[in-house]
């Protein structure tokens, strides 16, 4: 069921923005992502890339790649094209975390994490109308670097995002 909605958004965003269904309120949220729809698409495929039974390396690098699309993608709309190769590495970043947190398969959780250590932890600069996509990318930083703790796993992290959302670092 769930391959059959994702072939739906697929097919709906291979559509001009007028075309698409109307009926649904993110479909015509998305009206703001025109020009984007390639970035949008990958990350249905990489949605759909989670549905696998096993998901071996290459299938690891592709989900964090449509991630990374994705930010990529809210930089250029926000105009802040310099910054798009940032918003890129934190999009990976913030990929990765999610899915450390997300596989319970021992052995996927550990290629996940050992790929995020040869990542590096260094801080990524963002522009301030890039904010979000900073909080992200730090709440996934120290996800990576306390081995794949949720992004958010209780007061220490609402403070961090909170300093995060505040000051951008």
């Amino acid at each position: 069921m769930a391959q059959m909605r994702l072939a739906w958004w697929r097919d709906q965003l291979s559509l001009a923005s007028q075309k698409r269904e109307n009926s649904d309120e993110l479909i015509r949220a998305l009206a703001a992502f025109e020009g984007e729809e390639e970035a949008l698409r990958k990350l249905v495929d990489g949605w759909e890339l989670l549905l696998s039974e096993w998901i071996d390396p290459a299938a690891i690098e592709r989900i964090i790649d449509s991630r990374a699309a994705g930010f990529a993608a809210l930089a250029r709309l926000a105009g802040r094209n310099e910054a798009t190769d940032a918003a890129m590495r934190a999009g990976r970043r913030f990929a990765l975390a999610d899915l450390a947190t997300k596989f319970s398969n021992a052995e996927e959780r550990a290629q996940v994490l050992e790929h995020a250590a040869s990542g590096g932890g260094e801080r990524i600069a963002l522009p301030g109308e890039l904010r979000s996509l900073a909080l992200l990318d730090g709440l996934a930083r120290r996800s990576l670097r306390k081995g794949g703790t949720p992004l958010l796993d209780g007061p220490a992290s609402a403070w961090h995002a909170i300093r995060l959302g505040l000051f951008g670092r």
